[in-house]
This record gives structure tokens, sequence and C-alpha cells, in this order.
């Protein structure tokens, strides 16, 4: 391969590369101490993009923050217990103070709430209130609350991601009865969302 190779090769990939800049961006990621958050995380400063971690694990978004600036790219970690009621409004108004307005939010944050009716203390004659409730506040309710306060800081041109599961779409004999119904509520929350949000979001492209 001839030097005027190579580097219309490299000047290719840096054309295609620059179509998924995310330079200007601020991208908040819950639950982003680990798994699905923290790789999601990860691309997004990959591409440019100032990642703010959150979740409730301070030492592991601080591993995650640190992993990630070590790499070159930019990221602040903010623990919040996004349960609590009221904490991600709290939080995403602290983000918009210190860091700058978030561009994209991406609700990830999720638990799996014990084993599945398979499991002795999973079958639903002993399924307890307690985990139940549990679930239901982080999965569902601290959804909700984070997609209502990104509603209210995004610009018009910004954007919403929401994870949800397989499990939310089907049954699934892996997983808890609160695990699957809060995926499923999740699934309908971001389809109900949408109606509302999407028309905005196209009328600013």
């Amino acid at each position: 391969m001839t030097t005027t190779d190579q580097t219309d090769r490299r000047t290719g990939t840096d054309r295609i590369l620059e179509l998924f800049s995310m330079r200007e961006d601020i991208v908040v990621v819950t639950g982003a101490s680990s798994g699905i958050g923290q790789a999601a995380a990860e691309v997004y400063a990959d591409a440019g993009a100032t990642v703010v971690v959150l979740g409730r694990d301070r030492a592991r978004l601080d591993e995650v923050r640190d992993a990630i600036t070590a790499a070159g790219g930019t990221a602040h970690a903010y623990a919040a217990d996004l349960s609590v009621p009221g904490t991600a409004g709290d939080v995403l108004e602290r983000i918009t103070a210190e860091v700058g307005r978030p561009t994209v939010v991406v609700a990830n944050a999720g638990i799996a709430g014990g084993g599945s009716y398979r499991t002795e203390d999973g079958a639903i004659g002993r399924y307890t209130d307690e985990e139940w409730s549990r679930v239901v506040a982080t999965n569902l309710n601290g959804t909700f609350e984070t997609v209502r306060a990104a509603a209210r800081v995004l610009p018009d041109h910004g954007r919403i991601l929401v994870t949800s599961s397989t499990a939310g779409l089907r049954t699934d004999p892996m997983v808890s009865y609160a695990y699957g119904a809060t995926k499923a509520g999740i699934v309908n929350l971001t389809r109900q969302l949408a109606l509302e949000l999407a028309p905005a979001a196209s009328a600013s492209t």
C-alpha cells in the first residue's frame, strides 16, 4: 500500500468518525457503574462527548470516570439513588449548573429484584412486598422521574434513551415478577413519552 493510499484511507475513516462526533454533547448515563450503562458511557466518551456517569456506587463510578479520563475522554461522576423521590430532578439540576446543560440522557438504572418463580423466594406465594416495592421504586419510578426531569432540562434537539429488556416484551422464566412487570411498564412509558416528545424533536432537526 502506498503512502497516498494510507492517507486516503485515514482521511476516509476520519470523515466517517466525524459524522458520529459528539464533541458538543453532554451525555448523562444512569446506572453507569457497570454493565450496559458503563459501556454506553465509554462509547459516548469515545465519540467525544462529555459524559456524566450516575449511579449509587460512588467508588465504582469514580473508577468508570477515571478509566474514561485515562483513555482521553471527559467524564464526571455523580452518586445518587434514583429510587428516592425527587432525586432525579435534583441531580439533573446540579449537573446542569456544574457541568452544563445535557443534550442526551440515558435512563438505564435498574435492578433484578431477586430470583424467578423457579427459586424458593421468587415464587408468587413467597415474593415479598418489600422486594416488589424496591424494584418498582428503582426500575419504574426511577425511570419515570429521570425522563420527566430530562424533559425539563434538555433542549428541543435533545435525546432521551431508555433501557428496558426483552422481559418487558414477553414472559421470561429467568427473571423476577417485579423485574418483568417494571420492564413492561418502562416499554409503554417510553412509547407514551415518544408520542409527546417526538414531534418537537423532529421539528428541531
